[in-house]
């Protein structure tokens, strides 16, 4: 059976090889929150801080969560099922991106285009 840490090192795997402007960071355990040493300011973030942060907490035995720094990506949060069928009745296309569930209902995972920035389109919580 996968483990949390066989999931942070695909995910975190995948974000780097893939997606390297899209940053993991370390985040405390059941919290959006990043780990003490995790602060970033003015997206100076970078995969050289979250290598040598995530180490460090691995060597100590810490637990941590992952979030990531969306910098091309747009998470959409869907916070219950009822929520999930209805952006997936209205956006089909949902089906067929990468998504993570959640305790409470799914991640979705979709890369920004410049017609957001034209938009204005950037994160915000609570849009339906």
């Amino acid at each position: 059976m996968a483990t949390k840490q066989d999931g942070i090192n695909k995910l975190t795997s995948y974000l780097f090889h893939h997606q390297e402007k899209n940053v993991a960071i370390p985040l405390i355990t059941g919290k959006k929150q990043p780990v003490k040493g995790a602060a970033y300011k003015g997206g100076s973030w970078t995969w050289q801080d979250f290598k040598a942060c995530s180490d460090n907490l691995m060597r100590k035995g810490d637990t941590f969560d992952i979030g990531i720094l969306a910098r091309s990506l747009l998470v959409l949060d869907a916070d219950n099922s009822e929520m999930m069928e209805f952006l997936e009745a209205t956006f089909p296309v949902l089906r067929t991106v990468p998504m993570e569930t959640t305790a409470k209902g799914a991640h979705y995972f979709i890369l920004r285009s410049l017609l957001c920035d034209q938009l204005g389109l950037y994160d915000k919580a609570k849009c339906f």
